[in-house]
């Protein structure tokens, strides 16, 4: 017999879908903190990709802790991950 805290739904494709559209929908957000401190980064352009992974890195806890359903979390995370590449291609570039 199985316990409530043990239980996780069967894997599912459109829920992977789903959490990767999740976190499509993170990235834009990094995009919109961008705005949010783009008067304060004009002096200090490193502060883009330094927000923007405090942000991914926020998101990405909250899916590892809260999200039990496999699809969904993997989605999530696998989506995270790309756009965590990405800033972190973009920060070097700022850098240079």
């Amino acid at each position: 017999m199985q316990t409530d805290s043990n239980y996780q739904r069967p894997f599912s494709v459109v829920r992977l879908l789903g959490g990767m559209l999740l976190g499509i929908i993170v990235g834009l957000a990094c995009i919109a903190v961008d705005f949010v401190i783009a008067p304060a980064a004009m002096r200090h352009p490193f502060l883009f990709p330094v927000a923007n992974a405090i942000v991914l890195i926020v998101a990405a806890t909250f899916a590892i802790k809260r999200v039990h359903d496999g699809g969904l979390g993997r989605g999530l995370l696998i989506s995270l991950s790309l756009i965590f590449i990405l800033n972190a291609i973009c920060g070097v570039n700022l850098i240079r």
